[in-house]
């Protein structure tokens, strides 16, 4: 979690708190829900321009859908569940 804002308040720094605490999945992903909607009732940002580019990929690559970043940091943590369908691959001719 990167707060590049430095948004401080006491109900949001709590729902961190607790993010942070949280082991259980499913209650962590509430938590996270619970302090995006907070921020964005917030309004204490206001994108001005959005990027956009392509992703191209071979169909024999499997299990990716186009992302770029999973995570604030940059981390591509999505390659670990990318795998490549051997078969389909020489099916193709490669």
């Amino acid at each position: 979690y990167f707060n590049y804002s430095g948004f401080s308040d006491p109900h949001f720094d709590s729902l961190l708190d607790q993010v942070k605490a949280e082991l259980d999945p499913a209650e962590r992903t509430s938590l996270f829900r619970e302090a995006g909607l907070y921020l964005d009732a917030q309004c204490i940002h206001v994108p001005l321009h959005l990027e956009t580019g392509n992703s191209w990929w071979w169909p024999w690559v499997k299990n990716y859908y186009g992302a770029v970043y999973t995570d604030d940091a940059g981390t591509a943590t999505m390659l670990n569940w990318i795998w490549i369908d051997q078969v389909l691959k020489a099916e193709m001719g490669y």
